[in-house]
């Protein structure tokens, strides 16, 4: 009977949405996105047989609609899949025979079927697997690393982020203009001083929100930043980066 070997690498003991449900039959993997309200996106399978031809890792990807791909994933594109965040280029899991059993390495949370050995020891399992698969240069140290730091990227807003040091650059913008303004010779000293100003002032955060709410803000922002950003830093160290 066909038995997988699923390997926790990074995704937690409780499931998550979306998530991957996994499944063995005959001689077919089969893997069923599933979202946050338990409907099936959408499932692709392979087959044993294409991963013993592929001899090398394969993946699963998302795309833009919840859609599951399979393709090739080689040991040149680790570092770059593991560090890629972006839908349909990120794996939610990878794949590949040792030659007797189907390795199956979660990225993202997997449900497994009975046929299915799921293995808890990953900083000592998932090294003596994947290491024959990528050759002597794969670390599972910096496999660790880039996983932290996905984690830490992940949780970040972008654009939340992007507001808040628009309204630091308002708040210096202010106090620089206070300055300068508070020394004529410096002003007249300046280049369309009069223009830059009245273009920054017109346009400014300031206009909108107080003070007081934008420090406010900012200061949760650079906390949480500051947590995020330690707890990546505590992970490096564990894994022997300086």
């Amino acid at each position: 009977m066909l038995k997988a070997i699923y390997v926790k690498a990074g995704s937690q003991d409780v499931l998550e949405y979306p998530y991957i449900e996994f499944s063995i039959a005959d001689d077919t993997l089969t893997f069923t996105n599933v979202d946050s309200t338990g409907n099936e996106l959408s499932n692709v399978t392979i087959t044993t047989e294409t991963i013993n031809e592929k001899e090398q890792v394969l993946a699963v990807y998302e795309g833009y609609f919840g859609e599951l791909f399979i393709q090739d994933w080689d040991a040149t594109s680790l570092a770059a899949s593991n560090m890629t965040l972006k839908i349909g280029t990120s794996p939610r899991v990878m794949l590949y025979s040792d030659g007797t059993d189907y390795i199956v390495i979660g990225c993202y949370p997997l449900k497994t079927s009975e046929q299915t050995t799921v293995i808890d020891n990953v900083s000592v399992k998932l090294s003596e697997m994947v290491k024959p698969a990528f050759g002597s240069d794969f670390k599972m140290e910096s496999f660790n690393i880039r996983a932290a730091k996905r984690e830490l990227i992940a949780s970040l807003d972008y654009s939340v982020s992007l507001a808040y040091l628009e309204a630091q650059v308002d708040l210096l913008s202010e106090m620089l203009f206070a300055v300068v303004d508070a020394h004529t010779e410096i002003a007249a000293a300046i280049d369309h001083y009069s223009d830059i100003k009245n273009a920054v002032t017109s346009s400014s955060l300031l206009n909108i929100k107080t003070v007081e709410k934008c420090l406010a803000e900012i200061m949760t922002n650079k906390a949480n930043l500051r947590t995020l950003q330690s707890e990546y830093y505590a992970a490096k160290k564990e894994n022997g980066a300086s």
